[in-house]
């Protein structure tokens, strides 16, 4: 039995940031959300409409979650290779939306919960002083990193971390094996609050002028964190010591016989 490969990363819900990238995981689709009442630019021109329903969002598009002032959300769907972003699904009809559209939500007392599955990327790149408002540069606000991994022999896990997000980090994972999964929560404070796992063989945090810190379960962590692995890499270095004395015993009697 092989070392595990994968390590799994977990976002936990105390995650705070101001954006949220989320692109297609290979062919699965998206799942839907329920918006009870939103501003709807279809097309991303000035022209707007109130929309209360359902959304089904289009092979290929490209999401974003941005919270640009307090109890204001904006779910930003744009499609490159498509006419249509999505559908929009009320009791009545369905209509499709153009291959640009965005959705302003107001949150009230009651918040907002939003299921999240692909390729997601926490928070975004600081640009450099510029006169662009303030508000054009979501950030990621704070949080923890956790990476979770399977012992060698056995179905249990372990966890390692955790690794903190500081503000103004970019948090994305590296070489998918599936896509991620979990949630976004909004409240009135101005806060989207990101849950979820990936199974990946590396994450990245990037650091406004830094290069970026890799994060992943390497061999010396998992020496340090997995017993069963400790007492293989033991058996084989014995096992190894063992023959490599066994091939000294037979190199220096065929010696002996050669001189006699």
């Amino acid at each position: 039995m092989g070392c595990p490969q994968v390590g799994q990363f977990e976002v936990p819900v105390d995650t705070d940031t101001e954006k949220v990238t989320i692109l297609q995981f290979g062919d699965l689709e998206y799942p839907s959300w329920y918006i009870p009442s939103a501003e709807l630019s279809d097309g991303c021109g000035e022209d707007s409409r109130q929309f209360s329903g359902y959304v089904d969002v289009s092979s290929g598009t490209e999401i974003e979650f941005t919270s640009v002032q307090p109890g204001i959300l904006e779910i930003s769907l744009q499609n490159y290779e498509l006419p249509s972003a999505g559908m929009l699904r009320t009791l009545r009809n369905k209509v499709p939306l153009s291959h640009c559209a965005v959705f302003s939500v107001k949150v009230t007392d009651q918040s907002l919960v939003f299921p999240i599955e692909g390729i997601i990327t926490i928070g975004s790149v600081i640009k450099e002083p510029s006169t662009e408002p303030i508000e054009d540069n979501p950030i990621l606000l704070n949080g923890n990193i956790h990476l979770i991994d399977k012992y060698t022999f056995t179905d249990e896990f372990y966890t390692v971390g955790p690794f903190q997000l500081v503000k103004g980090d970019l948090f994305t994972v590296k070489s998918q094996i599936t896509q991620s999964s979990g949630f976004i929560h909004m409240n009135i404070d101005k806060k989207l609050s990101v849950s979820y796992r990936a199974k990946a063989l590396s994450g990245y945090i990037k650091r406004y002028k830094t290069d970026p810190i890799e994060v992943r379960n390497g061999m010396l962590t998992r020496l340090y964190n997995d017993y069963a692995l400790v007492i293989m890499w033991i058996i084989m270095g014995f096992v190894y010591r063992y023959f490599q004395y066994l091939l000294r015993v037979k190199v220096k009697a065929l010696q002996k016989g050669s001189l006699l």
